[in-house]
């Protein structure tokens, strides 16, 4: 605990103070002394701050003297003036925590100020400024030492100087190369919006003109249909147009027409079968055992496959076919599977439809579109269709192993695929009103 005493400071005598300031030491008899004399003469070895010798030895007298007066906070008050003299940054902030119990104390801030000793608010800022320094802000460091006379403060200032234009030097530099960089960034982005944009107002341009074309097309397309319905009777094996779908493998040039073989004619219905494998497709996402009530290709062919190869009038046109499933579709070696019918749209031919309106090999040859190929369809070097290499595709009926579906060799016999097989072409069946032909 620090102690003061009630005894009031005063004044060192103009011969003890000329005495200390020349040697730094007590006079001869210094033993005969008493504690007031000793007390000031403490005091007096402390008028130069920067001379931590003499402050060595105020604080070893001040330490004589114990509890007499304010003599521990005089020891208290040196370690902090030189703690902040050192270049150890946790030894000046020790000295910055220290100051508050010296500041407190009203009748040692009075005597500082009698003998003219740094005040503790002035060692505090001097010491903030010491950080300051240590911290590289030396243009900081020194406005707040010219501000803080105490210590060594105007000569730190002096030799903060060069320091102090350098780091201007490196912040203008600075400054100036975070602007340069925004404004190249500004122009680059402004760059980039500008050829954004140009682009879209390109693709937006090509993008009309392709619908416009392809709307033209369509229309055209559909009044030659037209017309060529109503100028012959449609009769099983002729090929007829229906419906759109990507087959050329260039999607700049929309979609083309669908050719559809007419397999029967039944009343004002047609039965319909591509002339070529438009698609390649797995028959389902697993080998899992399904059959063609649940696999994936069904629902494929009734849901994208619908919607991306028929307006919305054709849609209308195409008949909900109840399609049989039976065992007399399917080969009768093989598999059997779920024999309930279904209702569908879109479907694929059975291993009996197609062996009875494609009674030979040559006739269940089936070519591939070039967008087919292009989807993993895998083409026959040997055989031929209508003008294209052949392909395998897919039938509805139960293959020979579990996971597997029946289809058609690139040369026309019966085979089987498992299901995830992904270079089987797809070559749907659908029912339609004749007069949409």
């Amino acid at each position: 605990m620090i102690h003061s005493s009630i005894f009031p400071a005063r004044r060192l005598s103009a011969a003890l103070l000329a005495l200390i300031l020349l040697t730094g030491a007590l006079p001869a008899g210094a033993s005969a002394i008493n504690y007031e004399q000793q007390y000031d003469f403490a005091i007096g070895l402390m008028y130069n701050l920067r001379d931590t010798e003499r402050l060595s030895n105020a604080a070893d007298m001040f330490a004589q003297l114990g509890a007499y007066r304010l003599s521990s906070y005089y020891q208290y008050y040196i370690q902090v003036v030189i703690k902040l003299q050192t270049e150890d940054e946790a030894d000046i902030r020790a000295a910055l925590d220290m100051l508050p119990l010296l500041s407190a104390n009203e009748q040692f801030t009075d005597e500082l100020e009698q003998h003219s000793l740094s005040s503790c608010a002035s060692l505090r800022q001097y010491g903030e400024t010491r950080l300051l320094e240590i911290q590289g802000r030396y243009t900081d460091a020194m406005a707040a030492y010219q501000q803080t006379p105490v210590l060594d403060a105007l000569d730190r200032a002096i030799r903060l100087i060069p320091l102090a234009r350098e780091e201007a030097e490196q912040r203008r530099a600075a400054e100036e190369a975070a602007r340069a960089e925004a404004e190249r960034q500004a122009a680059e982005e402004a760059a980039k919006a500008e050829a954004e944009r140009k682009a879209a107002e390109e693709a937006a341009r090509q993008e009309a003109e392709r619908k416009a074309a392809e709307e033209a097309a369509r229309r055209e397309a559909e009044r030659k249909a037209a017309e060529e319905s109503a100028r012959k009777t449609v009769r099983a094996g002729d090929v007829v147009t229906f419906g759109h779908y990507e087959q050329d493998g260039m999607t700049s040039n929309g979609q083309e027409p669908i050719r559809w073989r007419v397999l029967d004619v039944s009343g004002d219905q047609a039965f319909l079968l591509s002339v070529y494998a438009l698609d390649c497709r797995p028959f389902h996402e697993s080998n899992a055992r399904v059959s063609w009530q649940r696999c994936g290709l069904r629902e494929w062919l009734n849901g994208t496959f619908f919607r991306a190869a028929f307006s919305a009038e054709e849609q209308r046109a195409v008949v909900t076919t109840l399609v049989d499933n039976s065992r007399g579709q399917g080969y009768a070696h093989w598999t059997l599977g779920d024999t309930a019918e279904s209702s569908d749209r879109v479907f694929l031919l059975s291993y009996a439809e197609a062996w009875k309106y494609l009674p030979f090999d040559q006739d269940r040859c089936c070519g591939a579109t070039a967008y087919a190929v292009s989807q993993g369809c895998e083409p026959s070097a040997k055989y031929q269709a209508d003008g294209r290499p052949t392909c395998m595709w897919w039938l509805r009926s139960p293959g020979q192993d579990i996971g597997s579906a029946a289809g058609v060799k690139k040369f026309g016999p019966l085979d089987f695929f498992m299901y995830q097989h992904i270079d089987v072409g797809v070559r749907p069946a659908i029912r339609v009103i004749v007069s949409a032909l």
